[in-house]
């Protein structure tokens, strides 16, 4: 029996905060749906009730929904074809809710236009062509599920979509599944447990800016992983090398590295990344950075604090143009003597209006490629002494 009597005008019903548990429809071979009689509808808000099942009925009749709340639930079951007739939505929401499985008609054919969000599940397997027939989705949120394992073409004939969420799953494994999203430009997959990237795991999405892939377990990345992306997250993994990694020219602009256990960086390490400009290496085990690691590069904002640097070697931070504007180093066990005492001038340059200056004489304008952003600190006032230290150091 419908909940609704004949309302064809009506367009907005909201009845979330409430205790909802069911609609009243003993199976899914009821003729009537609950919401039979408000066929217009556009707008749906069923959120943070305690609805655990959804029949193939119950929103059969509504045909023009744009905005469909489900969220916040305790949803463990889906009938399949139930949201066959919604063909108009812009947002679906099925996040905060208990669903385990998702048949595999749960979403095909519903040309979402828009977003779909079912974060916050339980859901651990994906089957293939689990969401075809919606290709005009643009966000794809499925973090924070319990996902292992997700088939090859789960996500086919999703064309449009531009964000897909993975974050926070239980993912060992991400090759050959992103192969059919020509227009992804974001993706999550940060707070899982893949252990190594190949080489056709991101080079099959031409339109890829940013991949996020903090909070992995990462040890081992393949030559030419990274041919397409401009931001690549890499943080907290347990990357000891990059010997290897990146070995031809590539877009990549901004590179976060910091929380990992790497030791050396040498002067081959970086030299193909001609557009980086940002890079972020701290929390490391870094004792040593070659002369010339960063010539190649436009770096304008280096971070290498708490690391294991006991001098920073001359030569080291030169960068092509636009020079190293930007500069953290605090939290290492600089040693300070002589073979620091070309850094500790370096120290007392700032690069404004387009030239250096004496950071204490305006008119004085000077050429050094470093502005630091920290005081020089010596490791401790015996080791200044014990080196016989004749430099500045403050």
């Amino acid at each position: 029996m419908p909940l609704f009597p004949q309302f064809p005008l009506l367009t907005y019903v909201a009845l979330n905060h409430n205790l909802l548990s069911d609609f009243g429809e003993p199976s899914d071979t009821n003729i009537r749906g609950s919401f039979d009689g408000i066929p217009d509808l556009t707008h749906l808000y069923l959120q943070n009730n305690s609805l655990t099942h959804i029949t193939n009925v119950t929103f059969a009749n509504l045909k023009e929904l744009r905005i469909f709340d489900l969220s916040n639930n305790k949803l463990q079951h889906i009938a399949a074809g139930a949201f066959q007739n919604q063909r108009h939505l812009t947002e679906f929401n099925l996040s905060y809710n208990e669903l385990t499985y998702l048949e595999p008609e749960t979403f095909q054919n519903m040309d979402i236009y828009g977003n779909l969000y079912v974060n916050n599940n339980d859901l651990a397997h994906l089957s293939a062509g689990t969401f075809v027939g919606n290709k005009w989705l643009h966000i794809l949120d499925l973090s924070n599920n319990h996902l292992t394992d997700i088939a090859m073409g789960a996500f086919n004939e999703l064309n449009k979509l531009k964000i897909l969420k993975l974050n926070g799953n239980k993912l060992t494994s991400i090759d050959g599944i992103f192969d059919d999203l020509e227009n992804l430009k974001y993706l999550n997959v940060s707070n899982n447990c893949i252990v190594e990237i190949s080489n056709n795991t991101f080079n099959n999405l031409p339109k890829i800016i940013s991949v996020d892939l903090c909070y992995n377990r990462i040890e081992k990345i393949a030559p030419d992983s990274f041919v397409l992306i401009a931001h690549l997250y890499l943080n907290n993994n347990n990357l000891t090398t990059l010997e290897g990694v990146f070995v031809k020219e590539i877009q990549l602009t901004e590179l976060y590295l910091s929380n990992n256990y790497l030791h050396k960086i040498k002067n081959t390490t970086f030299n193909h990344l001609t557009y980086l400009r940002t890079l972020h290496l701290a929390n490391n085990q870094i004792s040593y950075i070659a002369p010339y690691s960063f010539v190649s590069t436009k770096i304008g904002v280096l971070d290498i604090s708490n690391n294991n640097l006991t001098t920073i070697q001359p030569y080291s931070l030169i960068t092509k143009f636009p020079p190293l504007q930007t500069f953290h180093y605090k939290g290492n066990p600089l040693i300070c003597d002589d073979k620091l005492k070309w850094f500790t001038d370096y120290v007392k340059y700032e690069y404004r209006e387009g030239r250096w200056h004496d950071k204490k004489r305006d008119d004085a304008v000077y050429s050094d490629p470093v502005i630091c952003t920290e005081p020089m600190k010596a490791a401790s006032i015996e080791s200044k002494a014990r080196n016989n230290c004749s430099c500045a150091c403050q």
